[in-house]
């Protein structure tokens, strides 16, 4: 992952040896799934096609995935392997490139969402009531690694 970072990190320091190169013949990254998401402490697998101005397909095109921040919440592997961690975003930054030319560079955010609602927790209620007497019990919905999820609780 660190050699990931180095990698994003050098291609964007390059920038002005990149203006010397030619244009990509590469017009767009489209990232599958759209709009990513993935439940916590699972995987999800993106794909990328580069495309000309056409709309077809690059051969020669490489793509890389890598992280562009928020470790905590996951990490992504070059080929698009995303492993999530905690809820939250994670940020990636794919990369295309074709040798000789300028790489074309996408950011998606990869939505890391809270597992199926396993337990409620309950807020402690008064241990006792009189007759007549009522009290709301408020209750918390988390998914089975502890993830607070926005159900509602009646």
């Amino acid at each position: 992952m660190v050699t990931q970072v180095l990698l994003a990190a050098a291609l964007l320091q390059q920038a002005p040896a990149q203006q010397q190169l030619p244009p990509s013949p590469i017009q767009q990254v489209i990232v599958s799934p759209g709009n990513p998401s993935v439940t916590a402490q699972d995987t999800l697998r993106l794909r990328a096609r580069a495309v000309d101005a056409a709309g077809n397909d690059v051969p020669n095109a490489r793509i890389r995935f890598v992280p562009a921040g928020g470790r905590f919440e996951g990490t992504v592997e070059e080929d698009g392997l995303v492993r999530s961690g905690a809820t939250g975003t994670l940020p990636v930054t794919v990369i295309a490139t074709v040798p000789g030319t300028r790489p074309v560079m996408e950011r998606v955010e990869v939505a890391m969402v809270p597992g199926p609602a396993a337990r409620i927790e309950l807020q402690r209620a008064v241990p006792r009531l009189v007759a007549g007497q009522r009290v709301q019990v408020l209750g918390t919905v988390l998914s089975a690694h502890g993830d607070r999820r926005d159900d509602r609780v009646t």
